[in-house]
């Protein structure tokens, strides 16, 4: 029916490195072809400015959390929680969710992609482990650095970035020599923090040490 595979609880190690291969092969004994680019992973995610502080944003709720059983009784266990981690901490090392910085929300995505060998989109699950505005926030970072990653909005941006930065000596260096040669027409010296400048930038083109490039440049004239 060209539907695709819903994995809604598995984010882990150990579940990654074989549901697809079960769904495919269930797929082919039936006549059907699949493509990872349908299959969508659920996950609970939780991101703050700090791993610190997203880790203690929802310490608490993962604690009383409703797998548990009865939430009031975070020490009762049952049914599923019998395969869920002790503390928030576990549940990241195990790969069960998605908790810390925007830079490791990256990290931690990058790894299961690697562990699936790759997935067509993740789903975040709304655990209500944190209080309204640590949610809010977390959205909002996810949706500004972590998911532009994904959807191609920082694809330009980082390509004009790589381009500027790989062309540094061309886009600036006439700047510099404009500015070295008022220097020397005022018959005065170029400041040093400039020289030292210039000559890092010269190593940097030249593939030499900023030493060696400051011992080759030539002196201005007083």
């Amino acid at each position: 029916y060209q539907t695709g595979l819903l994995s809604v609880a598995g984010a882990d190690s150990e579940g990654m490195k074989n549901v697809w291969d079960w769904y495919e092969e269930a797929a082919a004994e039936n006549g059907h072809e699949v493509s990872r680019k349908n299959w969508r992973v659920v996950t609970a995610i939780h991101i703050a400015e700090t791993r610190a502080q997203a880790i203690e944003d929802v310490r608490a709720g993962f604690l009383k959390r409703a797998y548990v059983g009865d939430v009031r009784d975070p020490g009762r266990r049952g049914g599923i929680a019998l395969q869920m981690a002790d503390t928030i901490e576990e549940a990241i090392d195990k790969n069960m969710v998605i908790v810390g910085s925007p830079d490791d929300a990256v990290d931690q995505i990058e790894a299961m992609h690697e562990r699936s060998g790759g997935i067509g989109g993740l789903l975040g699950m709304h655990h209500e482990w944190a209080s309204t505005d640590a949610t809010k926030r977390s959205y909002e970072l996810l949706m500004r650095y972590v998911a532009p990653s994904y959807q191609g909005q920082l694809d330009r941006l980082v390509a004009s970035r790589d381009f500027v930065e790989d062309r540094q000596l061309d886009i600036f260096g006439a700047g510099q020599k404009a500015m070295a040669k008022a220097f020397a027409d005022a018959g005065k010296e170029l400041p040093e923090a400039f020289q030292q400048a210039v000559a890092a930038r010269a190593a940097e083109s030249n593939g030499a040490a900023p030493a060696e490039a400051e011992a080759e440049a030539e002196p201005v004239a007083d």
